[in-house]
């Protein structure tokens, strides 16, 4: 089986420079026409080189699976802390150990400064730390990259040599304290929630916490007013109101700070969601009143019809033929006393 990967290996790549070969002849021979190409042959030769470059991504990426099919049939198995680990000499001569990875999802990360911390730490724990090949760890990377990150790792090619580079040059451009402060508080500035529903202002105050916890972790004072005020405004009134009264019942000399104002909005919240889980809800409300209006009308169906204006018994006053005049309706309440 090692052997029929191997031989795959060299036939694939035996192909890609081949292809590649053609392509750059090709890219050629159209740069060298004499007559300008009409757009119907641009387009064309356009589709032609796109989908011949994605052909080669794509065998690139086949190439690295089966780098790392190779190595993983190459690698003897033996337990070790209740995971399958394989050790097996590498080309230094040093012992490389090799273990299947446990059924945790590989984070992902699309660029985002204040994401970078949470990502590496999860990233590092389920991969970089592990006793696994410089390759397989690459291939996990460019799993877990989307986006600009991704993009921003492009000019290396896959191996193992470039690995570490690829990881520093990441941690260079992402893991920058002052551009992740900037990022977080940017974050804060402008998070708002999608309504004033109970579940929204909940999953607002949970987005609020965590961001103001990681900037907290890196030295960032969030006690100032201004900034306090800022996170309070982007609750419901009704919240904001409840919050205020414990802000405004503290002593002249207590401060009011963010672990109060997060302390209290928590309190506030759960006191809400305690209280919503005794009423019925809006579904619940909704039957509830067609309920009464199917009654009413039923009510009304069962009751025998009786006429204001000619006091017959087989018909509503709406229906009535004898006194259809709106004036001489008015004169016969009026005669009779009715109530108007």
């Amino acid at each position: 089986m090692l052997n029929e990967i191997q031989k795959a290996v060299m036939e694939i790549k035996s192909l890609r420079d081949t292809f590649e070969r053609a392509l750059f002849a090709f890219t050629e021979a159209v740069d060298n026409l004499k007559e300008p190409l009409s757009e119907e042959e641009e387009a064309k030769v356009s589709e032609y080189i796109m989908g011949a470059q994605e052909l080669i991504s794509q065998t690139a990426s086949l190439l690295v699976k089966l780098e790392i099919n190779k190595e993983q049939l190459a690698s003897h198995r033996c337990v070790q802390t209740g995971l399958t680990e394989t050790v097996h000499p590498s080309t230094n001569g040093n012992t490389v150990a090799r273990i299947e990875l446990p059924k945790l999802p590989i984070p992902e990360f699309s660029g985002k400064f204040w994401q970078w911390d949470s990502f590496w730490e999860l990233f590092n724990a389920t991969v970089h730390s592990l006793p696994l090949s410089d390759l397989q760890k690459f291939n996990y990377l460019l799993r877990a990259l989307k986006g600009k990150a991704r993009e921003s790792i492009a000019r290396f090619q896959v191996t193992s040599a470039n690995y570490n580079l690829a990881v520093a040059h990441l941690k260079e451009g992402y893991g920058n304290a002052q551009n992740i402060i900037t990022g977080l508080h940017r974050q804060l500035e402008y998070w708002t929630t999608r309504s004033t529903q109970l579940r929204d202002q909940r999953k607002l105050y949970d987005q609020i916490s965590a961001i103001s916890a990681q900037l907290e972790s890196k030295g960032e004072s969030l006690d100032s007013p201004w900034l306090l005020s800022k996170i309070l405004s982007k609750f419901s009134e009704p919240i904001q109101r409840s919050t205020l009264k414990k802000e405004v019942s503290l002593p002249p000399n207590e401060m009011w700070t963010l672990q109060k104002l997060m302390t209290t909005l928590d309190f506030v919240i759960k006191q809400k969601e305690e209280i919503e889980q005794h009423l019925p809800s809006k579904k619940e409300r909704a039957k509830l009143s067609q309920k009464g209006s199917k009654e009413a009308i039923f009510e009304m169906k069962k009751r025998s019809p009786f006429c204001f204006y000619c006091d017959s018994k087989d018909h509503w006053s709406t229906g009535c033929t004898k006194i259809t005049a709106p004036k001489a309706r008015l004169e016969h309440l009026k005669k009779n006393n009715r109530c108007i």
